[in-house]
């Protein structure tokens, strides 16, 4: 009878403490050398100078760890809780990724190693021409407003030139985001017909005989954390040489060496993924 007198006791107390209520007075951010504490502050669903209960609160940094991880801003992500009495302090300690990564592009410009190989060989080993070589580049975090810029520029057989703008957040409330980007593509010899498993190439001299240009914007509204919808307008618009019209009049199905389309999309998202779960069994099976 004792036991079980205790054993309620122990129940009782541990229900009272865990659903009763604290005080969360100060959110502390240390780590951000780079990030902005708006943007930080954007996926922290917790706020000082309020009242929490004890369950709620735990629940609140959980999440708010989770936002943070999948920003993928951070390499880590830890927080504190500083705990007096019925009063609790908050500190977020980050640890950021490195966001500027350029890569080096060396390519081969056919449908694959094979066709280039037998090209190149037939050539003496002597032919560079159908390489692509140039550089990309990712800037992350781009003024620390989690902003993104690519550029690339490839030269070589088949020349291709992007710039792309991220912005996250247009508006104070953060909710409404832009993406653009531009993209060009260009050839000197550009292939216009199959004739038995062959592909046939025109060229004019040192002249680009074909160019193709890409506009992309997407306009972004994510109100809360897990809502995403996009709109997405894409324009393409295309130049070939005269011959290679006269040489294949279905090249562009037009009656001119121009041909342009555009297409406009919507879509939504509703990411609920949790990283931290899925690293967590990634390096489970690791171990096993």
């Amino acid at each position: 009878m004792k036991n079980i007198f205790f054993l309620l006791i122990i129940l009782f107390s541990y229900d009272f403490s865990y659903s009763q209520n604290v005080f969360l007075k100060n959110i502390q951010i240390k780590g951000n050398n780079i990030t902005k504490e708006d943007i930080i502050m954007r996926e922290v669903v917790i706020r000082s100078n309020t009242f929490y209960e004890y369950k709620d609160l735990k629940e609140a940094i959980k999440s708010t760890k989770n936002n943070l991880i999948n920003l993928k801003l951070f390499n880590f992500v830890e927080i504190e809780e500083l705990t007096n009495s019925d009063t609790t302090n908050i500190i977020i300690n980050l640890t950021e990724r490195w966001y500027i990564w350029p890569y080096p592009i060396l390519e081969i410009s056919e449908r694959n190693f094979n066709s280039w190989w037998r090209e190149f060989s037939s050539n003496n080993y002597t032919d560079f021409s159908r390489l692509n070589y140039g550089i990309f580049l990712n800037w992350e975090n781009f003024r620390g407003k989690n902003e993104l810029i690519k550029l690339k520029i490839r030269k070589g057989f088949k020349e291709h030139y992007l710039f792309s703008y991220s912005i996250p957040y247009l508006n104070r409330k953060k909710t409404f985001g832009l993406i653009s980007n531009y993209q060009l593509f260009r050839r000197k010899k550009s292939f216009y017909k199959t004739q038995e498993h062959s592909l046939l190439y025109y060229t004019n001299e040192d002249k680009y005989t074909t160019k193709d240009h890409q506009i992309n914007i997407q306009s972004i509204y994510r109100k809360g954390i897990h809502h995403t919808h996009k709109i997405e307008f894409n324009y393409f618009f295309s130049y070939v040489d005269d011959e290679i019209i006269i040489r294949n009049p279905n090249y562009i199905l037009s009656n001119t060496n121009i041909g342009s389309y555009s297409k406009l999309s919507y879509s939504f998202e509703n990411e609920k993924r949790d990283y931290i779960e899925k690293i967590a069994k990634l390096k489970e099976e690791i171990k096993n």
